[in-house]
């Protein structure tokens, strides 16, 4: 990675899959996991010891060509789809003057999976700001995060925000005191949504 390669941590599972994403070259510590039709290199933990000579360390230098993010959605409709997105797009990303980590909240509950873009690219946005990131993927489960861990914004999807506030409405001891903001994505919420979500969650509420 320091040098400009563009790599991934794979499940084994995922093996099979990797040559008809692109991927040509497999790097693996444990016998008998093989890239079929690839190039495989045998990892070998010597590369890591120390040869016993006081060398200068460099300072660390950002290559000339950054290499990119790589990660896999779900694969819903067939084979997990590779989705690459660039570090110069993350560095810009990150350098927006408001993000779903701006402000004074330190608790963010992120519910979108991690395998989309738009919940990989709010973890971004509250590591880089060295806050603390929650996962919840249904409703239930999010509500009681809010409640006991105090979390002060949640991004979901229209969908997801939606079944928070049917799950609320139903069970009214959900404690959500604590919920300053909501950030909604993925679609667009007509005023009834609006007013919904701020009767039973928070009143701020950004689409």
């Amino acid at each position: 990675l320091r040098v400009g390669f563009s790599a991934a941590l794979v499940r084994p599972a995922l093996l099979p899959l990797l040559k008809s994403a692109g991927i040509q070259n497999l790097i693996y510590d444990s016998q008998g996991l093989m890239l079929s039709g690839g190039r495989n290199i045998r990892f070998d933990p010597s590369w890591l010891s120390s040869t016993g000579q006081n060398e200068t360390k460099r300072a660390y230098r950002k290559p000339i060509k950054n290499g990119d993010v790589i990660f896999f959605t779900s694969g819903t409709t067939g084979l997990p789809k590779k989705v690459i997105q660039s570090l110069e797009a993350l560095d810009q990303l990150l350098k927006y003057p408001l993000t779903c980590a701006s402000g004074t909240g330190e608790k963010i509950l992120i519910m979108p999976g991690l395998s989309t873009t738009f919940g990989f690219n709010r973890l971004c946005e509250v590591l880089n700001a060295g806050k603390t990131a929650c996962f919840a993927a249904d409703s239930e489960s999010a509500l009681s995060l809010i409640g006991l861990h105090g979390i002060e914004i949640a991004i979901t999807s229209a969908a997801q925000a939606a079944s928070l506030v049917n799950r609320k409405n139903e069970n009214p001891s959900y404690r959500v005191d604590s919920l300053k903001t909501i950030f909604v994505g993925g679609g667009k919420i007509e005023s009834k949504g609006i007013d919904g979500i701020r009767a039973a969650l928070c009143r701020k509420v950004i689409n």
